[in-house]
């Protein structure tokens, strides 16, 4: 029985951001099944199908951040104990170049955010502001406190999942995920 037969690979997504899944792997132990007809019962039946599965393994490499022009290849892993079966199991490595998926758009996160800062130095406070109610992207500052003027800190921009998903669900992606500002505007005390 061949258990490469019968699998369809399935890559969807933006170029540069592209995932791969299979599909009907194991479609190959209803075959196996009808070969063995009546001659085993319901419960030896689930058995032998779940024995089957737990024996053949599929590995896709890479799986995801796919771009047009990539090559996939899926494995076939066949266990030892398929030594045991009364029939043989074969497979066929198979390689795929990627082709199709969409460009994706880029865009700047930070284009409507705001940092202002408060406060006296060196016990200054940062505080990031938006424009809208993009529930999307989380903005997150490396340091937000104990500002003195002159200070750089950095904002990241954090899409919700990954920048996968983000693509996925959006058709954009981040132009880039960080920026930094400089503390300026602090009052101080006399030193």
């Amino acid at each position: 029985f061949n258990v490469s037969e019968g699998l369809e690979v399935d890559i969807e997504g933006y170029n540069g951001y592209g995932v791969c899944t299979l599909e009907n792997e194991y479609e190959w132990v209803d075959d196996v099944m009808d070969w063995y007809g009546d001659s085993i019962t319901d419960k030896q039946r689930r058995n032998a199908e779940s024995e089957l599965k737990d024996t053949v393994t599929y590995e896709i490499s890479p799986t995801t951040n796919l771009s047009n022009g990539d090559t996939v290849t899926i494995t076939v892993n066949i266990g030892s104990a398929a030594e045991e079966f009364a029939f043989n199991l074969k497979s066929e490595e198979i390689t795929i170049t990627v082709e199709g998926l969409k460009e994706v758009e880029e865009f700047d996160p930070f284009e409507k955010v705001f940092i202002t800062f408060e406060g006296v130095a060196p016990n200054g406070r940062a505080t990031v502001k938006t424009e809208g109610n993009d529930s999307s992207i989380t903005y997150e500052l490396d340091k937000n406190s104990s500002l003195s003027n002159g200070d750089v800190v950095t904002l990241m921009a954090i899409p919700s999942g990954d920048m996968n998903t983000y693509a996925e669900h959006y058709g954009k992606v981040f132009s880039t995920t960080e920026k930094k500002f400089t503390v300026e505007g602090l009052s101080a005390y006399v030193t």
